[in-house]
């Protein structure tokens, strides 16, 4: 089976936001049906410099959905427009991406 990405903001369903759709703020749901669901790639299009991404951006946040069989994804890695989870087993889980900014940032 595959991982189903969902969408939720700021656009809704499986296409993810594309570079148009300004927002600082990746919400989806990640649904893994199978052991054998390693990964899944959210792509969020925040054009992310290499500095931010060796200092921690963007913050991921991430929440069960629903009973789990094994632990909660983790952050695999960053790249400037996705972020990569690894999962590791069956079960569903909300996924915030956040793009901090402030005003000295």
């Amino acid at each position: 089976m595959a991982v189903m990405i969902n969408y939720l903001y700021p656009v809704a369903g499986g296409v993810p936001p594309n570079p148009n759709e300004e927002s600082n703020l990746i919400i989806a749901t990640v649904t893994a049906s199978a052991g054998t669901d390693t990964s899944a790639a959210l792509t969020h299009f925040f054009a992310l410099p290499a500095s931010d991404i060796s200092i921690g951006f963007p913050q991921i946040h991430i929440e069960n959905e629903a009973s789990q069989t094994i632990g909660a994804p983790f952050e695999l890695s960053e790249n400037p427009n996705f972020t990569v989870l690894g999962l590791q087993g069956i079960g569903s889980w909300k996924v915030f991406v956040d793009r901090v900014h402030s005003i000295t940032r």
